[in-house]
Order: structure tokens, then sequence, then C-alpha cells
């Protein structure tokens, strides 16, 4: 297998080529989860991974409690899937809870700040009521817990670790937060090794050929928990060496693979890009600052046979969206019309008319 095929299988178990699901939820469960720190980026590449879907879709999967968004992998913010969030969450919150510990120290949130915060969030948000982040920094304010600086992201991704609170429906276009005991169902809890060996399943299946190390870096986990997951998994998993590491993918989705040209407008954060630890096969490192900032910012990028080739950039005007292409190179008249081809389903996604524009 060249790095080339390599990239071309992962867009495939990404979903990114091959239409498998009409709706997001199932989506979801296929990739175990989804960055979601920017949110209509995150809408989008649930959008162009499921034939058919709208942003109000997506939306609705929300709604209607099929799709959660919570703090998971890493400590970010993803979306899952109802059926899945619970598992995860008892798997990967207690390490996450640990490692926050000096930064809570650093902002004085102790225990007993924690206690009485969760205290305030279950007498506030009990019977189904949906209250905004400027909602809840009025209310904690009120109660004598401050909420100044980076307090208040640490107060509620402590209660959402904690299984209290997750991400509700939005209402004019404010992020809600609810009880989860009240918006989740509950489902049946996995062992620890059911888990590593669920969790490195949906990896290896959704986003190979990949290597130990990118599957530590996804998740978060450590290296030997991580090694468990795999390692009840692998009967179940082709692998390869490519450049001297091994690769791990699944068996189904890898026989007469077929190179073509792709091209793709992925969003912020996208899980093609985020999802591995070492992105030199699809990412020339000269290039890896305008997609990757140092702080850790993941711009929206334009690929084209695997490789990322250049970023571009959405702004909502009225009922427009405006789309600036920044190629690193020049691209050729087909690739340009591909590309634009692209940017009017984003477009038509959004459920807006969209203008073009190359930088």
């Amino acid at each position: 297998m060249t790095e080339q095929e390599m990239l071309y299988i992962r867009l495939q178990n990404q979903k990114a080529t091959v239409g498998e699901f009409t709706k997001p939820e199932e989506l979801l469960g296929w990739l175990g989860g989804m960055q979601a720190q920017d949110y209509t980026s995150c809408k989008w590449a649930v959008g162009l991974r499921t034939p058919g879907a709208t942003d109000e879709m997506v939306e609705q999967s929300i709604a209607d409690r099929k799709i959660i968004r919570s703090w998971l992998m890493r400590g970010t913010l993803h979306l899952a899937t109802a059926k899945d969030i619970r598992w995860m969450l008892d798997l990967l919150a207690p390490r996450l809870i640990r490692a926050g510990a000096g930064r809570h120290r650093e902002l004085e949130l102790d225990e007993k700040t924690f206690s009485k915060s969760h205290k305030i969030l279950q007498a506030a948000l009990l019977n189904g009521k949906e209250l905004s982040r400027k909602e809840l920094r009025t209310l904690f304010e009120k109660n004598g817990i401050r909420t100044t600086g980076q307090r208040l992201p640490h107060l509620l991704q402590r209660a959402a670790l904690e299984k209290l609170i997750c991400f509700g429906v939005r209402k004019n276009k404010e992020f809600t937060f609810v009880l989860m005991d009240e918006f989740v169902p509950r489902t049946k809890p996995k062992t620890t090794d059911e888990a590593l060996a669920e969790l490195a399943k949906r990896y290896f299946s959704s986003r190979g050929p990949a290597t130990l190390q990118d599957f530590v870096w996804w998740s978060g986990l450590k290296t030997t928990e991580a090694r468990t997951g795999l390692e009840a998994v692998k009967s179940l998993l082709q692998q390869q060496t490519i450049n001297g590491k091994t690769y791990f993918f699944s068996q189904q989705l890898v026989p007469n693979v077929k190179l073509k040209p792709a091209t793709f407008l992925l969003p912020a954060f996208d899980e093609y890009v985020i999802a591995y630890r070492d992105r030199r096969a699809l990412l020339d490192p000269v290039n890896s600052e305008q997609v990757i900032s140092k702080n850790g910012i993941f711009y929206p990028v334009m690929v084209e046979n695997g490789q990322v080739i250049g970023t571009w950039k959405r702004t909502f005007k009225k009922d427009q969206v405006v789309i600036e292409f920044n190629p690193f190179n020049r691209i050729d008249p087909t690739t340009k019309d591909e590309f634009v081809a692209s940017a009017e389903e984003f477009a038509k996604f959004t459920g807006n008319r969209s203008v073009i524009q190359f930088i």
C-alpha cells in the first residue's frame, strides 16, 4: 500500500467518498465521535458525509436527542450519539478530571466549589429546564461562585465530564445546557475493557489505516490503555507497514482500492486532519502553519486526492455565504471548477446562495 492509497482509504472509511449513511446519528455511530468546537463546521463535517443532509437535519437530530454535544476525546467538544455518550464518558472522563487538577488549582477551583456548582446546576435545570451560558454565569455569581476568566468553562466542563449536564437545543442561536439524565436515555454501561475495545474498533474501522500512536493522540488514552483496546480487536483488522510504521485498518473496506480525482472542502477541525498524530502524508510540513495555528486551531482545508492543497473561509451575509479559496499553489481550471461545485454544495447545505472568491 502506498501513502496515496492510504489517504484514499481513509477518506473512504470516514465516508467522505462513500455515501453509506442517510441519518446523522448513523454516521456518528460509525465514527464514534466527531470534533465539534466550531459548531457550524461540525455540522458540515456531518453533512458532507451524509448524502442529502441539511444544516436543519443535523440540528433536528440534536433536538431529537439522537446526537449529543459534550466534552469527550482530549477534553475537547465532540458530537456523539446518545447511545455512546455515557460509556465514552465513563472511560475518558476520570483521566481528564485528573489531568485538569493543576489548571483547576490555578483557577482556584477546588472540590468544594465544584460540589456547590453541581448542586446549583441540578436545582436550576431540573424538570427539563434549559439555560444558556449567560444565564448560568448570572446564576453562579448570585450564589457566590466567581465566573471570571476561564472559571465558567471549567465549571461547565467538569459538570459535563461527571455526566451531570450536556449541551441541549440552541435557542435564538444561543447554546443551552440541560441535565444529562433528563436529556439522554440511560444505556447499559460497559466494563473498562469493553469500552477500550469498542473505542479501538470504532477508530480503526472509521479512520484506518492508522497507527497505535494515532489512536493514542485521538482518544487521549494512555499508550497502555490504547494498546489494550487495539489488542482486543486486532483479529478484526489488517495491518501493513508503510515507511517503517505499522498501520491498522478494517478488512472489509480495502480490497480493489481505485484512486480517482476527488476534491473536498473540509471544515475546521475535520477528522480527516485532526484524527492523526502524524499528518505528513496528507499535509506538507511547509504548509502546516497555514492549516494549524500555534494555539491548536485547525482551519478549513481544500483537499485534492487526499492532499491538503489550501485553506478556505466562509462568511455568512443575510441569505448568502461568501466562500474564499486560498490554495497554496496555482490550481488548474478543472480542479477550480470542482472546488466551486463543492462550495455550492456547502451553500446548499446551509440554505444560502454562494458567492465564490479565489485569493
